[in-house]
């Protein structure tokens, strides 16, 4: 039986997953190197024809990220990465787009980085229950006592005692 290295090794050699392993490995390396800030709202990302498309968290975060100085701090950060990888895959999003190949939609042009929303990704861990405000009466020392065992019954008793000597000192 092969272990479980081999086994990996294996999948990314095989030439069917290495293109999409290597990808999800740069995008993984990008997001380490970009601000907790802006790291905070995406998900995660990808490249698909020439373009890198941004998943988030939060509709905050797209307005967060669509501002030119955060664009250009990203356009920024892919020129430095393919400068040490020169075979790296954000070589086609830095590279500007033919004339002929850009749209023109609602007066703005297409550009390489794209930012999607989903409503559906919840990537936090969840909160634990809150304890309710509920606060249980004070006992009066008024309850039967069912117990079988001659010293759980000699406890109940007791407890009952100071239950009821704490009721007379609150009233008095």
């Amino acid at each position: 039986m092969k272990n479980a290295k081999f086994m990996i090794d294996a999948i990314h050699e095989n030439p069917l997953y290495k293109e999409k392993l290597s990808m999800a490995d740069e995008c993984q390396e990008l997001l380490r190197l970009m601000g907790k800030a802006k790291r905070f709202y995406i998900a995660f990302c990808y490249v698909r024809e020439g373009i890198l498309t941004f998943v988030l968290t939060h509709p905050s975060g797209l307005l967060e990220l669509r501002r030119d100085s955060s664009i250009n701090d990203i356009k920024g950060l892919l020129k430095t990465f393919c400068k040490f990888n020169k075979n790296s895959i954000f070589a086609s999003v830095i590279e500007p787009k033919p004339l002929s190949e850009i749209n023109y939609i609602k007066n703005k042009k297409e550009e390489n980085i794209r930012f999607i929303v989903s409503k559906y990704l919840k990537f936090f861990t969840p909160q634990p229950t809150q304890r309710s405000n509920f606060i249980a009466p004070a006992s009066k020392g008024e309850f039967k006592n069912l117990a079988t065992n001659e010293q759980i019954y000699k406890k109940f008793e007791e407890l009952r005692e100071i239950l009821l000597k704490k009721n007379e000192q609150a009233r008095c």
